[in-house]
């Protein structure tokens, strides 16, 4: 499975997942961002900021959690459906 957050298409987030290793996790979603931040509009880096925040989350993270969520809520136009859903 590509793992590769350069590589990845952005409709295809679930594929960086490794439950496994939060950790690396965390470490592709935070690499994907910039990219997320050119590629697409606000819903896919919201989704990208959620899946971060997941991952931090399970690293035990909470306060860096809550603040990237409330990242992910800022940058949510009101037209995107995708990431309010």
């Amino acid at each position: 499975m590509d793992r590769d957050p350069t590589t990845v298409p952005l409709a295809e987030l679930d594929r960086l997942w490794d439950f496994d290793d939060p950790e690396g996790s965390e470490r592709r979603f935070a690499e994907l961002v910039p990219r997320a931040r050119d590629e697409h509009d606000g819903a896919f880096l919201a989704e990208c900021l959620t899946q971060l925040a997941r991952a931090r989350g399970l690293l035990g993270r909470f306060d860096e959690a809550d603040a990237t969520l409330d990242n992910s809520e800022a940058v949510l136009r009101a037209d995107d459906a995708r990431a309010r859903a």
